[in-house]
């Protein structure tokens, strides 16, 4: 490491105030306090437990609950409908074969219902996806071919009059099981395919010219009511499953995310001042290791700006201790402006000495930074009637810069020894300035403080 040993007072004209720029997610800037949106989550958390406790019989979560588990559960509903459609074809067109054998005398019929219901399923697959085409136009779309289905299947069953039709007419009973397990459609609309397919099998049966007898009728839609009741069970309890999954999954991940959220905050704490929101010594050493390991690699000068508060022993006498947290947080406030400013990073060291690192500064950028917090500090003019070099509240900067090396053992000591040097040199040589400890050129501080 190479410190510059030469000094000279001097103090350098001062900047602007800039406000920090903010934090993503949960944290204004990199030490304000947390937005207060806790509460938001935890009566969602509530009502959702309230929820798995009470149950929802009706399968319909309150409020906007309802709508982000449709739109939560939009895609792989989309590809339970997606998947069940190519088996459901496969099945129907199947069963050609046994109309071949039980209902010959249909056959012709139960063809052209097929070439007539099939491209109109294939058709189905040319739906645009995603958010293209809504969820309930999907659903309705299903339920309605699961009812064409019933119809065409319902009235081969009813037209033939072959001996062994009535073997064939078992083929009704694959509706409900299409509607309510394969396809896994919405209770309400599962009830509506079913509903409509029994309708239909049940005024075809009972009117259709020259149909199957009244009691062979009758018989076969009391087993089509009670296989739609039992597949309806089976999709109630689906769905009724599927909502409480969606709910614990809601819940474990907002109490990840709580836990998330709790570590940060206490690793926050742990490296945060908590008078002056600014980092703790612990942060700042932290910080200073890193930075000056990451200065020897890259081949950069390093600089420490350490700042003490002018007579704040006087002040907090004259006006107590809470009046000198206040000024001990505004001090820290000027501190964090400039070293966002300039790409550094602020921390309180203790009591009223606080610290600024400033990466790939060199001795005349770190001057000119020393002489803007000078100049920031007693921009906020906030009165010192104890102070013997300013009516205001001032504060003495000490500076050093090094040039860091991977083989250097002393390392960040020797540079934090070098800054607290140049403060004190600077206390000495009056307060209400910066020093830096090498080479660079003095200005008059008389001047600079009465043209502020």
């Amino acid at each position: 490491m190479e410190i510059r040993d030469d000094s000279t007072e001097h103090q350098l004209p001062g900047d602007g105030i800039v406000v920090l720029g903010t934090q993503r997610r949960r944290f204004r800037d990199n030490y304000a306090e947390p937005v207060a949106d806790d509460r938001g989550a935890q009566a969602v958390g509530d009502a959702m437990q309230q929820l798995l406790e009470d149950g929802f019989p009706s399968l319909r979560f309150p409020g906007g609950l309802e709508e982000e588990y449709q739109r939560d559960a939009a895609e792989p509903h989309r590809h339970y409908l997606s998947a069940s459609l190519v088996p459901a074809m496969v099945v129907y067109a199947g069963f050609v074969a046994v109309d071949f054998f039980v209902a010959r005398d249909v056959f012709l019929l139960s063809v052209l219902c097929r070439l007539f219901v099939l491209p109109l399923m294939a058709a189905t697959f040319w739906l645009p996806p995603g958010a293209r085409t809504p969820q309930k136009t999907r659903y309705t779309v299903f339920t309605w071919l699961a009812i064409l289905i019933g119809v065409t299947l319902s009235l081969v069953a009813c037209a033939s009059h072959d001996p062994l039709a009535r073997y064939g007419q078992a083929a009704v009973l694959l509706v409900p099981l299409y509607a309510c397990v394969a396809a896994r459609l919405p209770l309400r609309y599962a009830l509506t395919a079913c509903a409509g397919h029994f309708s239909v099998y049940l005024l075809l049966g009972l009117f259709y010219p020259d149909g199957p007898p009244l009691a062979g009728v009758l018989a076969q839609a009391a087993v089509l009511f009670g296989a739609s009741a039992f597949t309806l069970v089976a999709s109630y309890q689906l769905e009724r499953s599927e909502r409480y999954t969606y709910l614990e999954q809601r819940l474990a991940e907002q109490r990840r995310s709580e836990q998330s959220d709790a570590i940060r905050q206490l690793e926050s704490l742990s490296t945060r001042d908590g008078l002056t929101g600014i980092a703790n010594r612990r942060h700042f050493d932290e910080s200073f290791d890193a930075e000056w390991k990451r200065a020897a690699v890259g081949f950069n000068p390093l600089s420490l700006l350490i700042a003490d508060v002018d007579f704040f022993k006087h002040y907090n006498d004259t006006l107590g201790h809470p009046q000198g947290d206040v000024c001990l947080r505004a001090v820290a406030t000027a501190l964090r402006h400039v070293a966002a400013r300039h790409g550094g990073s602020a921390a309180r060291l203790g009591g009223e000495e606080f610290a600024i690192l400033l990466p790939a500064h060199d001795i005349e950028s770190s001057g000119r930074v020393a002489d803007s917090l000078c100049a920031e500090v007693r921009a906020m003019a906030m009165p010192h009637g104890s102070s013997a070099v300013a009516p205001w509240v001032t504060v003495s900067v000490g500076a050093a810069t090094a040039w860091p090396t991977p083989d250097d053992e002393r390392g960040c000591k020797a540079l934090l020894e070098a800054a607290d040097q140049a403060l004190y040199k600077a206390k000495v040589s009056g307060r209400d300035r910066a020093m830096h400890d090498g080479p660079w050129k003095p200005i008059d501080v008389t001047k600079s403080r009465s043209a502020g």
